[in-house]
């Protein structure tokens, strides 16, 4: 997102609860997922529309933050069906 430095949303990303864990021996179930890529980059780039609701919410523009909320909720909504499916495919 235009206007985020990318060092800080990076490093946002994997210090966050879910990152931290994305990043950890824990996540090992998903190291040899060809989803894993997506979902990372999927969750970076949260942190930075987050970072962008942000400097919108200090400028005031709510048909920014709105369009913006909308798509982290989709994104949000896609990591889930992602490691929904990943879950499933691991029962099988």
């Amino acid at each position: 997102v235009a206007g985020c430095s990318a060092r800080l949303v990076a490093g946002c990303a994997v210090i966050c609860k879910f990152g931290a864990w994305l990043h950890s021996a824990q996540a090992q179930c998903l190291q040899d997922a060809p989803t894993r890529e997506t979902l990372i980059n999927i969750h970076v780039e949260i942190h930075a529309l987050a970072q962008s609701l942000l400097k919108h919410s200090a400028q005031g523009t709510t048909e920014t933050l709105e369009a913006e909320i909308a798509q982290i909720k989709a994104m949000r909504d896609e990591i889930v069906g992602m490691l929904m499916q990943l879950t499933i495919d691991r029962r099988l």
